[in-house]
């Protein structure tokens, strides 16, 4: 797998193995990550990262922002999902 370079779409990546797998990503060279967050003070942590994170809402129990991540994210070359339910 080509991280170098690649547009990725992490879920769940505010904290924990998604926010792990956002720092890495970086490191690898990924040339812009989407990254979903779930509740708004979760959001800053994404933003530190700067321009080649792009932090979004997700909440997997809302329809509609599931809706809105499909409109919002462009081609990728990765998918990771570490987003769930409790």
């Amino acid at each position: 797998m080509k991280i170098s370079n690649s547009t990725i779409l992490i879920t769940g990546a505010n904290r924990g193995i998604g926010l792990a797998l956002v720092e890495q990503a970086l490191a690898k060279g990924a040339d812009q990550i989407y990254a979903t967050y779930r509740s708004l003070e979760n959001r800053a942590r994404l933003e530190q990262f700067g321009q080649r994170v792009k932090p979004l809402h997700l909440d997997l129990s809302d329809r509609d922002t599931i809706a809105q991540l499909a409109h919002a994210v462009p081609p990728l070359a990765i998918l990771i999902n570490t987003a769930g339910l409790f």
